[in-house]
């Protein structure tokens, strides 16, 4: 596992690599941001996710502070479903091995709506699944 001075120096490579990614690419892409902003951007959400890791090392005692983390780092992979999805199931597992079989399968129920969504916006919903609309309905 890496250390935190490992984890440090990281940080320092990438606060290199975001100073000259502003300088020298300054070229817009497709939405006209230019590229070096983008790798700026894309930088802060690496240190992001080094000092979550950092704080689940430190917590690692503490199963709640974990759940908040696993949670935190499923937001921050909100443009990445595969990935939001993989913290989630970390989290549900977490809570299972602690014996939180509610929060557990509160955490699956959202595991399944972010991919029924996910499916809907790629058009590659089954119509056998119901809406939440039509589900709802069933329910009354």
């Amino acid at each position: 596992a890496p250390t935190e001075k490992d984890l440090m120096s990281l940080k320092t490579s990438l606060k290199a690599i975001s100073i000259y990614g502003k300088g020298s690419f300054t070229q817009p892409n497709a939405d006209k941001k230019p590229y070096g902003l983008e790798v700026d951007e894309l930088v802060k959400r690496l240190f992001s996710l080094i000092d979550t890791n950092i704080q689940m090392e430190q917590y690692s005692f503490d199963p709640d502070t974990k759940a908040e983390l696993y949670y935190k780092m499923s937001l921050s992979y909100l443009d990445s479903p595969d990935l939001r999805i993989t913290q989630l199931d970390k989290l549900i597992s977490l809570h299972e091995k602690e014996g939180n079989f509610e929060t557990a399968a509160t955490v699956k129920v959202l595991a399944a709506a972010l991919t029924r969504q996910y499916l809907s916006l790629l058009k590659r919903s089954p119509d056998y699944y119901p809406s939440a609309k039509e589900y709802a309905r069933t329910l009354r």
